[in-house]
């Protein structure tokens, strides 16, 4: 009896060796396993270039148009003031859920999109304006029907 306790815990001690062994040696920098010479790419790797980083991070935002230009709309929210966005050939303009045009942005109308920060000009990524488009029938069924299925659905226990 005391000899299979004994041999569990070895066992134990030993998977768990193995286990946290991967795990120690990704944590060591490169620069130390194969010399100073990695040192440099190591650290580019980790650390990716700011522009690419502010080009996948948006941040979505929401309120009603105060000014617009030809290059720019001034939205302002309660909670967070006027914001002005630089609108860029890479901008995507919705109006009613179809393809829109920044001519068709009218001020003091309800807009909502998302922006990225670039060198302190918040440049927008996606403007949403104009009414919801109205959902088909058939779109209108199935929400109701998934929502139906979602509440006769019991929890479940973990």
């Amino acid at each position: 009896m005391i000899k299979s306790t004994v041999r569990y815990a070895l066992m134990g001690v030993a998977a768990f060796a193995i286990a946290a062994a991967p795990v120690n040696a990704q944590d060591k920098p490169a620069a130390e396993k194969s010399g100073g010479k990695a040192k440099k790419e190591a650290t580019e790797k980790v650390a990716p270039a700011k522009s690419e980083a502010s080009k996948t991070n948006a941040v979505q935002f929401r309120g009603t148009v105060s000014a617009k230009t030809d290059t720019s709309v001034t939205v302002t929210n309660a909670s967070a003031g006027e914001r002005t966005f630089q609108v860029t050939s890479e901008t995507k303009l919705f109006k009613s859920g179809k393809a829109g045009a920044l001519g068709d942005v009218e001020v003091g109308k309800p807009v909502t999109g998302s922006y990225r920060d670039e060198g302190g000009k918040l440049v927008a990524r996606t403007l949403r304006f104009g009414p919801k488009p109205e959902a088909t029938e058939g779109e209108a069924k199935e929400k109701a029907g998934k929502k139906a299925e979602k509440a006769e659905k019991p929890p479940t226990k973990n």
